[in-house]
C-alpha cells in the first residue's frame, strides 16, 4: 500500500532536520512551515479551486486532496520503470512548484484542455487526471517529449491513459522499478 509522506515539516521536524543535515535558510524554513500548515485541502479550498478554473473535480480526486493535498509517494514506480517523483496540491501559491496552480501556469495549453496535472512524473512528464467528458477520472502519462509544436489543447498524441482512476493509479506503485 502507498503512503504519501507530506511536503512540509513542524518546527520540531525542523529543529531534527538541522541537527541532523545543518542548519536551514530561512527561505526554506518558511516553505516548510507553509506546507505544514496546508497538509490537507478544506472542501472550501477544493470548491474556490474548482470555481476559479471553471472544473469539476472527481470525486477521488477531492477526497486525496483532504485527505492529503499533495505530497511524495513512498513507492512511486508504475509502468515499465517510469517514476512519479510527487502529487501537486492546492496550495493557492502559483511560486510554489509542489502546487497545482504552478502547473497551470508552468504548462498551460501543452496538455489536453479535458485533463489537469496532478503529479510530476520526472524530467518534465506529467500525470494527469481526467476532468471532461469520457476522459473523467481516468488517470493519464503525458510526455513532454512528443507534445504539440502548437497548442496541446486538443492534442493526444503524447498521452497514455495508465489507469481508470486515482485509487487503481495508487495501487499500481511499487517500490520496484
Amino acid at each position: 500500500m502507498v503512503e504519501i509522506l507530506k511536503f512540509g515539516k513542524s518546527e520540531e521536524e525542523i529543529k531534527d532536520l538541522e541537527s541532523n543535515e545543518g542548519q536551514l535558510s530561512k527561505k526554506a524554513i518558511k516553505r516548510y512551515l507553509f506546507l505544514n500548515a496546508h497538509q490537507t485541502a478544506s472542501c472550501d479550498d477544493i470548491l474556490k479551486f474548482e470555481n476559479e478554473h471553471n472544473l469539476l473535480l472527481p470525486d477521488e480526486y477531492k477526497e486525496f486532496l483532504e485527505k492529503h493535498n499533495g505530497g511524495i509517494p513512498n513507492n512511486s514506480c508504475f509502468l515499465d520503470g517510469r517514476v512519479l517523483n510527487f502529487f501537486f496540491g492546492l496550495f493557492n501559491n502559483p511560486k510554489l512548484e509542489e502546487s497545482i496552480e504552478w502547473h497551470l501556469n508552468m504548462y498551460n495549453d501543452r496538455y489536453p484542455s479535458s485533463m489537469l496535472p496532478i503529479a510530476s512524473a520526472g524530467g518534465g512528464d506529467l500525470i494527469l487526471i481526467g476532468i471532461k467528458d469520457e476522459y473523467i477520472s481516468k488517470i493519464f502519462y503525458w510526455s513532454h517529449d512528443f507534445e504539440a509544436e502548437e497548442s496541446g489543447i486538443q492534442y493526444f498524441e503524447n498521452i497514455e491513459c495508465v489507469s481508470n482512476n486515482l485509487n487503481d493509479f495508487l495501487s499500481m506503485l511499487t517500490s520496484e522499478c
